[in-house]
């Protein structure tokens, strides 16, 4: 009955003082509401076109534009030669290699380089030379031989 329409509690009133929200800029603005005789419109009516981006509607007074020129009518030059097929390229067809982008630089100076200089990491040190050989050893360069083992005895 109508009792039952009083136990639902009133909408809260925050609703209503939100801001309204941006309007969305890739769609087109809502049209302004009619004015009326006493008020003032103050919003511009909107563009019939708020796309920018269209291009504008064709004018009927304008010329066709020309038809685009057949390839029988360029000059022969002009024309690109037809591919050749991937089976008839020989080793004379082949387009020469690129230059080696590095063989073009100098080569670098003999001696030391600083490479702290160039902002790169600092040289590694040198190693430590090996220590000399003791003369007293003539066959440290050589390899000996293994004698063969001796034959087994058998026992009788």
């Amino acid at each position: 009955g109508p009792a039952n329409q009083t136990s639902f509690p009133p909408p809260p009133p925050s609703l209503d003082i939100l801001p309204p929200p941006p309007p969305d800029p890739m769609l087109p603005p809502p049209p302004a509401p009619p004015a009326s005789a006493t008020k003032v419109n103050k919003f511009p009516p909107p563009p019939k076109f708020p796309q920018s981006s269209f291009p504008p509607p064709p004018m009927d007074d304008l010329p066709p534009p020309p038809p685009p020129p057949e390839d029988a009518e360029l000059p022969p030059d002009f024309l690109p030669p037809p591919p050749p097929s991937f089976g008839s390229y020989g080793a004379d067809m082949l387009p020469p290699p690129p230059p080696d982008p590095i063989a073009s630089f100098p080569p670098p100076p003999p001696g030391p380089q600083n490479f702290a200089s160039a902002g790169g990491a600092p040289p590694p040190p040198p190693p430590p030379p090996p220590p000399p050989a003791p003369a007293a050893n003539p066959s440290a360069g050589y390899v000996r031989k293994v004698a063969p083992p001796p034959p087994k005895r058998t026992t009788s």
